[in-house]
């Protein structure tokens, strides 16, 4: 009998997903909410406290900032943001982009009138606008991209249940079941 307890809670722990690493939310953390009910879509905030069945958030509107409380239940789906850094590779590799495409085009249309005392090709024109303005637009999308915040968001799941101590060295097994 017991090596079927053994089996039947090795195939609960398979059913339940990731039980003991589940995250919670804690006062401080920058969240993304979803909620219909609320008619939230993807909106983000910082969380100013939370239970197990509440979750109070400041969001910044356009030129306000409101303070929901959302009942768990109520909510679709909670992201919270793990920090990925800042944006300023991103910012750098576009603003070199738009640079040089810019500066290329200016170059070679300086480099192809008609200059009698010119000595420079077209193309050679093109070369010199594409590095000039490429590395100064690369400077100033460092710059705006250093600003810009980057999140990776993971999803925090509702808890569906728990293996829990229990008195005499036996071990329990709870399980959630929403229909």
């Amino acid at each position: 009998m017991k090596p079927f307890l053994a089996v039947a809670l090795f195939s609960l722990s398979l059913y339940v997903p990731n039980l003991a690493a589940q995250a919670s939310v804690t006062a401080g953390q920058r969240v993304r909410v979803t909620s219909k009910e609320h008619g939230l879509l993807r909106q983000t905030g910082d969380v100013i406290a939370a239970s197990d069945d509440a979750l109070i958030v400041r969001v910044k509107r356009v030129h306000t900032a409101d303070t929901l409380t959302l009942l768990l239940a109520s909510v679709d789906r909670l992201e919270v943001s793990a920090f990925g850094g800042r944006a300023t590779g991103r910012g750098a590799a576009i603003g070199f982009g738009v640079g040089a495409l810019l500066g290329g085009t200016i170059g070679y249309a300086l480099a192809s009138r008609n200059c009698h005392n010119c000595y420079i090709p077209p193309a050679d024109g093109a070369g010199y606008g594409v590095m000039a303005v490429g590395a100064l637009g690369a400077i100033v999308g460092a710059i705006a991209g250093s600003h810009r915040r980057w999140d990776h968001w993971e999803e925090v799941l509702p808890a569906r249940g728990a293996v829990v101590p229990l008195p005499h060295g036996n071990v329990g097994v709870g399980l959630v079941v929403r229909f």
